[in-house]
């Protein structure tokens, strides 16, 4: 995580989940749908169309869990018999997937997987658990039958040179993740699947000190657009009605304003100073000289845990600065 490469983890890391035990056959590791709607069955999940476009994502269609499986079903019945000698009839025209399904808030009691221990470090989740005004997470389950493509750019399907000049140049990382394999996808890196069998997949986004750069300036990225596009009725407001209305305009583009990024940043200051004492040492003094990436990736592997605690200390008071000089203003 520190140079921000992509990983592949093998199946070995997984084996003693839940999830790998009760949502699979055994025989194929295909996924088990009468048992997964014995358990989850009732659950609501939003179903997306994958053959169909809404703005930069997919339409949408509340359902139960079990409706899904059963949509799911249909379709495999419906594919086995378009491949049967003599069937001249078009392949099924539903490719939906089960979204962003948050299991692990549904049903807190169902320990589906267990977090790897490199990616522990979770200052997300850790925020969202801590909050009282809302239950949800960053964890999701998605299921998928084969052939969905779970993405908003199509990264096969790119024919603009004018909107992507150097498109032709980008380095591509192909592979094939087998069952019970993890993937780890590094921030600001454009990825794309495309599911072969049909798939279950589980997914947990975190923050850290290593990527909260990425986030943090995705964020002011956005403000700058909401001010930009909204520039022409700055002169009908007055200045702290126009900062409310901004802030209102970047908490309905990014899922987040200014007042919650603060938020966040206090809350997962406990997380590094925790770790730097439980490891006998001293919080740094705020003059200290900070710590860079650099410096980072050279510690020893003793010292390691200490200087990325550090680190992520400095790199929170960093943004807290930022944060206070934009709303100075």
């Amino acid at each position: 995580m520190i140079p921000n490469y992509p990983l592949l983890l093998g199946p070995g890391a997984t084996a003693s989940w839940r999830s790998r035990r009760e949502w699979v056959k055994p025989v194929d590791v295909s996924p088990d749908l009468d048992r997964l709607r014995a358990r989850f069955g009732q659950a609501q999940v939003d179903v997306a169309d994958c053959y169909q476009r809404w703005f930069s994502d997919q339409p949408k269609t509340a359902m139960t869990f079990g409706e899904f499986l059963d949509q799911w079903e249909k379709v495999k019945r419906d594919r086995s018999s378009a491949k049967s000698p003599g069937n001249t009839s078009a392949s099924p025209s539903w490719c939906g997937y089960a979204k962003d399904w948050h299991l692990m808030r549904d049903f807190p009691e169902y320990d589906a997987f267990e977090l790897l221990d490199i990616f522990q470090d979770d200052w997300l989740n850790l925020w969202y658990d801590r909050r009282a005004d809302t239950n949800d997470d960053y964890r999701f389950e998605e299921l998928f039958r084969d052939r969905t493509g779970n993405t908003v750019y199509d990264v096969y399907a790119v024919t603009n040179d004018a909107d992507f000049p150097r498109f032709k140049d980008a380095l591509c990382i192909e592979f094939i993740q087998e069952p019970g394999q993890t993937v780890f996808v590094p921030s600001g890196w454009f990825h794309q699947l495309e599911n072969l069998e049909d798939t279950i997949s589980i997914n947990h986004n975190w923050t850290n000190a290593f990527n909260v750069p990425f986030v943090v300036q995705s964020i002011l990225s956005d403000f700058a657009s909401v001010e930009a596009a909204i520039e022409h009725e700055r002169a009908s407001m007055t200045p702290d009605e126009w900062k409310n209305h901004c802030q209102l305009m970047l908490g309905a583009v990014a899922g987040i304003d200014f007042a919650s990024l603060g938020q966040w940043l206090a809350c997962v200051e406990d997380e590094p100073t925790r770790r730097i004492h439980d490891l006998g040492a001293t919080v740094p003094h705020p003059k200290e000289p900070a710590l860079t990436l650099d410096v980072t990736r050279t510690t020893s592997e003793r010292f390691l845990p200490l200087r990325v605690a550090e680190y992520g200390l400095q790199s929170i008071a960093r943004f807290q600065s930022i944060l206070a000089s934009f709303n100075s203003c």
